[in-house]
C-alpha cells in the first residue's frame, strides 16, 4: 500500500500542468539571414524579418538600420537610423502598408538607437483575424548615465499605436505608467498589451 501511494504521488508531482495555448498569439517565423522575397525591400541593412499569415494574407516585417559617420576636425558625428517596413500580400505579391523610422542624428557622444529584440511579437488581441505587430526600442545621444527615449509600437496593417516616454535608470522607482499613450480608436487590449511590454523593458 505504501509503495503504491508513493508511486501515485511521484506521478502526480512529475506530470506538468496543462496550459491551453493562448488564442491571441499568432505563430511567426523569424529570420536574420537578410534574404527577402521579391518586391520586399529593406530601407537599411537588414537586422531580421518576421513573417506570419492572417486573414489579410501573408505578412512580412523587415527590421533594418543604417549608420553614418562624419568627422569635423577632432569631432566625429554619428547618425543612426532604424526602420520597420511592413508588407502584406498574396501569392508572393507584396505591397508595403507601413513604414516606421527613428533617427538619432549628428551625435558626437554615445549613439543609442536599437530595438529590444525580445519585445517583438505578433498577436490578434481583438480577434478580428488581422495580426498586430508589437516592438519596442530606445534612442539617445548621451555622454552620461541619463535616460533614453523609449517607444512601444503596435501596428495593425497601416494603423499605428504608440507609447512614448523614457527609460528608467538603476535605483529609480518610476510610476507604473510613465509614458504617454497614443492609442486613440484602438481596442483596450492593445494598450494593455503595450503597457506590459513597456514594463518589461523600461529599466536600463
Amino acid at each position: 500500500m505504501r509503495r503504491l501511494l508513493l508511486a501515485s504521488l511521484f506521478t502526480l508531482v512529475a506530470m506538468p500542468a496543462y496550459a491551453a495555448p493562448d488564442p491571441t498569439l499568432i505563430p511567426y517565423k523569424s529570420d536574420s539571414s537578410g534574404t527577402l522575397p521579391a518586391r520586399v525591400k529593406a530601407t537599411g541593412e537588414v537586422i531580421r524579418t518576421l513573417s506570419w499569415s492572417d486573414s489579410k494574407g501573408d505578412n512580412i516585417a523587415v527590421f533594418s538600420s543604417t549608420l553614418a559617420s562624419k568627422t569635423k576636425g577632432e569631432i566625429t558625428l554619428s547618425t543612426k537610423s532604424i526602420f520597420v517596413d511592413v508588407f502584406t500580400g498574396k501569392d508572393g505579391k507584396f505591397k508595403k502598408v507601413r513604414n516606421v523610422k527613428e533617427v538619432v542624428a549628428k551625435c558626437d557622444t554615445d549613439t543609442t538607437n536599437d530595438f529590444f529584440d525580445t519585445s517583438v511579437g505578433v498577436t490578434d488581441l481583438d480577434k478580428n483575424g488581422v495580426g498586430e505587430l508589437t516592438f519596442a526600442y530606445r534612442s539617445a545621444c548621451r555622454s552620461d548615465m541619463s535616460p533614453a527615449d523609449m517607444k512601444v509600437l503596435v501596428l495593425e496593417g497601416p494603423k499605428k499605436y504608440i507609447l512614448r516616454g523614457q527609460t528608467s535608470l538603476p535605483g529609480d522607482k518610476p510610476a507604473d505608467n510613465n509614458f504617454k499613450p497614443d492609442f486613440k480608436g484602438a481596442p483596450d487590449a492593445f494598450l494593455t498589451h503595450a503597457s506590459k511590454v513597456w514594463m518589461r523593458f523600461r529599466m536600463e
